[in-house]
């Protein structure tokens, strides 16, 4: 907590007591409401995964089964689109997508779309996230194009 005064000014012994009272205070609000709001996201993301793998377990057919599994996290998400792929060969095959008001991107493609960038993240196991396609300086402009072209701002890539 910061407080101004636009002229020079002796602050009084209460004025100070009553500042830090106040931030005291304010803070413990504020991890209150922040505890409470960790507590109710983390029962939402509980009954997410709960619904989730209800629905999993009605499919026997590994195509029904992933498409099933992005139609509900593009939901839960709020996000475009959500699909798996894998390498096959010298292509990638994007399938089992689900999109909300995005243009479709299953098919097969050439591997070496795959940017640099996300196939060393890949190759670590780790997740390639990025938060702004336009900024990430991991991405170069070859890589941006087609993120700008499928209307990508933002993505989250993992392998399983």
């Amino acid at each position: 907590l910061v407080v101004h005064a636009s002229a020079p000014r002796a602050w009084t012994p209460l004025e100070f007591e009553l500042i830090e009272e106040t931030a005291a205070r304010t803070w413990a609000a504020l991890e209150r409401v922040r505890h409470e709001q960790r507590l109710r996201e983390s029962g939402e993301r509980q009954a997410f995964l709960v619904r989730f793998t209800d629905a999993l377990h009605r499919h026997a057919d590994p195509r029904r089964l992933s498409t099933e599994a992005s139609t509900l996290l593009c939901r839960h998400l709020g996000v475009q689109r959500v699909l798996f792929g894998e390498l096959d060969g010298d292509e990638l095959v994007l399938h089992s997508e689900h999109v909300e008001g995005a243009p479709p991107m299953a098919g097969r493609y050439p591997a070496a779309l795959l940017s640099q960038a996300y196939r060393q993240v890949y190759a670590r196991g780790e997740a390639f996230v990025c938060t702004d396609t336009a900024t990430d300086p991991r991405l170069s402009e070859a890589d941006r194009e087609p993120c700008r072209h499928a209307g990508i701002g933002a993505f989250i890539g993992t392998g399983i």
